[in-house]
């Protein structure tokens, strides 16, 4: 079978050329026939000597000196010998970037272990600016792991796997990524941490008025057998109760008691003390349970002229209005034991910051090694590359899985800036390398 490959020629002399003809394809770096097109056209780069230690110093720290030289003659000698066949490939693994097991997710009817994630569970996904929405993860990450590393300062806890993707905020107050080994080496960090209601909230079905009466039953509340009854001492929790109750519609009879406590009884609409029904308020609705809770069992006071709003009670009705409280005010809420010992249950509190980022100090803050508990890490893939944790009460915005991968060691090798994925494409990235870096494996072990 005869292939034409170029046709007719015309010189500048007018004399029509044949059409030069080949009578096969074949792969021959090292010798030409003249009857074959040959696949083989040379290398477009010229062999020398170069710089490649910043290429050197990264694999070397990736996958260790030994390494490093055996890739390094693969690399070669699939170069020097194009005409010899490679029989076996490399596989290059980047460790995946996880958190440990006790980490919580956040789904519509609350806080849930990430190691007890079941297929069909929502997780809030998280945008840079700060919008939010329940989806379906795209995967789930649970594999082996090789330990921890957590950074303590007075208001952020994070435990996380060197490899972890940790959005931050640049000195120009741009969004941007690092692993959580790279954060390590800044001398100093900015975290996001705050977020808006989910777009997907459903609602409750719930009027206003009747929202306000459940927390009011849930805070002082006492069921007496089909009953409700609210005993409370301060003026101002009176005074409260009387309103919620009128506004609500609800007939109640009151008993004032010597000991200066007041008890109010009623047919509840909702024989409830439990406020999970609330987990999944709208906007509209966070507003009127951000404000209730804080008239029940919450504080304002002042700290240098700004208002400061703590809450306390039960670790439920803390984790319900510490996400209430993030929506609402879009500062970072965290939750903290109380360390005196209860009857009952522990008692918890919740304080509302005046910020919605942390600065986080390598230099400062405590760092340390942790172990995997039960020897598994875990992670989500989203949409949108984001979700929000809670690690030891305190919420904050993390990445997807992500890997020490061979790209990123081409980027911080090739391209000096720190925002390399943002700049050049995938095929500027290996072309580069390519250019910089084969002309140095075909002189690799000829020196």
């Amino acid at each position: 079978t005869k292939l034409f490959i170029d046709g007719c020629k015309n010189d500048v002399s007018g004399v029509i050329e044949p059409a030069k003809q080949y009578f096969g394809i074949d792969f021959m770096p090292k010798k030409q026939l003249d009857v074959s097109y040959n696949l083989f056209q040379g290398f477009d780069v010229v062999p020398k000597k170069g710089d490649i230690s910043k290429w050197k110093t990264q694999m070397c720290g990736a996958f260790g000196k030994k390494h490093y030289e055996y890739m390094m003659n693969w690399f070669a000698d699939m170069y020097q010998n194009p005409d010899r066949k490679v029989t076996y490939a490399l596989i290059v693994k980047g460790e995946k970037g996880c958190v440990p097991c006790d980490t919580e997710f956040l789904t519509p009817d609350g806080w849930k272990r990430i190691d007890e994630y079941e297929d069909g569970d929502l997780v809030c996904e998280w945008s840079p600016d700060g919008t939010t929405e329940f989806k379906k993860p795209k995967g789930y990450t649970k594999v082996e792991a090789t330990g921890f590393t957590n950074m303590k300062s007075m208001t952020s806890d994070l435990t996380l796997s060197e490899g972890h993707r940790v959005p931050y905020i640049t000195s120009k107050n741009h969004h941007a990524v690092k692993s959580f080994y790279e954060m390590q080496k800044l001398s100093s960090f900015k975290i996001p941490r705050y977020f808006c209601t989910p777009k997907n909230a459903v609602g409750i079905k719930l009027s206003d008025s009747d929202i306000r009466l459940l927390i009011m039953q849930s805070a002082d509340g006492t069921i007496a057998k089909n009953k409700i009854v609210i005993n409370v001492k301060k003026n101002r929790k009176k005074l409260r109760a009387v309103e919620v109750l009128t506004e609500a519609g609800i007939e109640y009879m009151r008993h004032d008691a010597d000991n200066g406590f007041t008890q109010f009884r009623y047919t509840p609409k909702t024989l409830t003390k439990s406020l999970s029904v609330l987990w999944t308020a709208n906007k509209g609705q966070m507003k009127i349970i951000y404000d209730e809770m804080l008239k029940w069992d919450g504080s304002i006071f002042n700290r240098d002229d700004r208002d400061v709003h703590r809450f306390s009670g039960n670790k439920k009705n803390n984790d319900l209005f510490q996400y209430v409280a993030s929506c609402v005010s879009g500062k970072y809420v965290n939750i903290y034991k109380d360390n005196r010992e209860y009857k009952n249950n522990g008692i918890y509190e919740t304080a509302v910051s005046t910020r919605d980022t942390n600065i986080l100090s390598p230099k400062r803050d405590t760092i340390t090694r942790v172990k995997a508990t039960d020897d598994l890490q875990y992670c989500f893939t989203t949409s949108s590359s984001f979700w929000l944790m809670r690690q030891n009460g305190r919420i904050y915005p993390t990445g997807n899985t992500g890997k020490n991968s061979f790209e990123e060691i081409l980027g911080r090798c090739l391209l000096p800036s720190q925002h390399y994925f943002r700049t050049a494409s995938k095929d500027q990235l290996f072309g580069k390398f390519n250019k910089q870096l084969i002309s140095n494996l075909l002189i690799v072990g000829q020196e």
